[in-house]
């Protein structure tokens, strides 16, 4: 049974949050809340490549982004449609599209911020990052 409710609300933001000015094309964006921040994902093209590559960014529950010039999250051809999801203890599993010669396949990343992800560090291995992401 469907159920339909008519609610009033304020907007917040009426001129929204600039979550990425980077250049050329930034669109399908996807935002999920873990109840403390919020982390944003989207298509980016600013590597000027013909398809677009994964990035995202946090939001503090202020509003205010956090990494202002997004992460790379999956970069290099033929990335689309991402997804995010949070997981726990600052964990997020962002699910995209990649497309190869053969087919279009779903892929899945683990972001996890903080100086226990080993910012910038290959993480292969570690049980907290399994997918070698760690941002």
């Amino acid at each position: 049974m469907l159920h339909e409710a008519f609610v009033e609300a304020t907007v917040l933001d009426t001129t929204g949050i600039v979550v990425s000015s980077a250049a050329n094309d930034q669109q399908m964006p996807r935002v999920a809340s873990d109840g403390a921040s919020y982390f944003a994902v989207w298509e980016d093209r600013r590597s000027g490549g013909a398809s677009p590559e994964i990035y995202g960014a946090r939001l503090g529950a202020d509003a205010s982004v956090v990494d202002a010039t997004g992460v790379a999250i999956a970069t290099g051809p033929s990335h689309g449609r991402p997804a995010v999801l949070p997981q726990t203890s600052g964990r997020w599993v962002v699910g995209y599209e990649h497309v190869d010669a053969t087919a279009e396949r779903v892929r899945a990343r683990f972001v996890r911020f903080g100086a226990a992800a080993g910012l910038g560090a290959p993480c292969a291995g570690d049980v907290e990052c399994n997918s070698g992401v760690c941002v």
